[in-house]
């Protein structure tokens, strides 16, 4: 990854609007978001450069800093601007945005000023139903039969809302919410679970885990079962080692 980022530094300057901040996400999903990165130094200098950015790619670029722990008064600035203005209409911005501001308000303690329109659009987008991805009936087989076991017991809820969140399933006894990986949307489940962790909830938090795609794609082909109950109590071994 780092010897690719090479080749992308010296052309920064030319990329659209759209394309660098696609740039910046595809950062993220490799972690490689922050001051130590060229690549990501190069990426947020010319953001802050570039004339008419879309209210969509400001959302996005300040979900970028918050996922890689980056609270600067410039990024507070920019995100505080997109709420000042009209809402946003769609539900991917609307996710990122609530991130955003979950994360200066946990995380940063720096809350943002949120006007009741935004507030409202933002809680709808996330207690949208979403779609299933292609391995979550998959998963859901595995996790029927792991609730017959002692440590499962009560089963796993699908579809389940926790606080501003809609997870894949929730084991409400353990307070053990899962996102099942989709192959397009790697990573982008991060700074959700590092905030579902940070919410009290009548004292207890929540633990978060997600079911990686590749993970899952090595597991099916053997005994998905045994790994899925390892990987949902958080053994090592289940990361990239089916």
């Amino acid at each position: 990854v780092d010897d690719l980022t090479v080749g992308v530094e010296a052309a920064v300057a030319d990329l659209s609007n759209w394309r660098l901040v696609r740039v910046m996400k595809a950062l993220a999903a490799v972690d490689r978001v922050g001051d130590r990165f060229p690549l990501w130094r190069r990426c947020a200098t010319e953001f802050t450069t570039r004339q008419n950015m879309s209210a969509a790619r400001v959302v996005t670029a300040t979900w970028v800093h918050c996922y890689g722990k980056i609270w600067s008064e410039n990024v507070r600035t920019m995100a505080q601007e997109v709420l000042d203005g009209e809402v946003l209409s769609n539900r991917v911005s609307l996710l990122e945005m609530l991130e955003v501001t979950l994360s200066f308000e946990l995380e940063a303690g720096q809350p943002l000023n949120i006007g009741p329109d935004w507030r409202a659009a933002m809680h709808d987008a996330a207690l949208e139903p979403q779609v299933d991805n292609y391995f979550v009936s998959e998963v859901m087989l595995c996790l029927d039969q792991l609730a017959d076991s002692e440590d499962w017991q009560g089963g796993f809820q699908p579809q389940a809302t926790v606080g501003p969140f809609i997870f894949d399933f929730l084991h409400e006894a353990t307070r053990t919410c899962i996102t099942v990986e989709g192959l397009y949307c790697r990573r982008t489940h991060i700074l959700k679970h590092r905030l579902i962790q940070r919410m009290d909830f009548d004292g207890e938090p929540h633990r978060a885990v997600v079911i990686g795609y590749w993970d899952w794609n090595r597991a099916r082909t053997g005994d998905a079962q045994e790994w899925l109950g390892r990987a949902l109590k958080g053994d090592p071994r289940h990361l990239g080692d089916s």
